[in-house]
């Protein structure tokens, strides 16, 4: 961000984009590098939502993620695509991003 700071969950929800994905997928459906920017950080926030909502209830946190992304990232790779992230991104919330460091 402008201050310098890195987003960790963001940096890895745009790395979901290229590890799941052919790059010739991501172009067919235009999604450059600034459109897997702009997306990850709008998972970023609806995993944020989620999680202050739900935190005691880890189930409606899941799910809430489900909905959001669907509504999110349908139109741009699909239902089922869309159902592929999320669920990867369900993984990273429940998990951290703490194993890499």
């Amino acid at each position: 961000d402008e201050s310098g700071k890195h987003n960790k969950h963001a940096q890895a929800y745009f790395g979901l984009f290229k590890h799941l994905f052919a790059a010739s997928f991501l172009e067919e459906n235009d999604l450059d590098d600034e459109s897997l920017v702009s997306c990850a950080y709008d998972i970023d926030e609806v995993v944020n939502k989620a999680v202050a909502e739900n935190s005691l209830n880890p189930s409606q946190m899941e799910k809430d993620i489900r909905v959001g992304l669907l509504k999110l990232l349908f139109k741009a790779i699909g239902t089922d695509n869309a159902k592929k992230l999320s669920d990867k991104v369900i993984d990273i919330t429940r998990h951290g991003i703490s194993r890499g460091n």
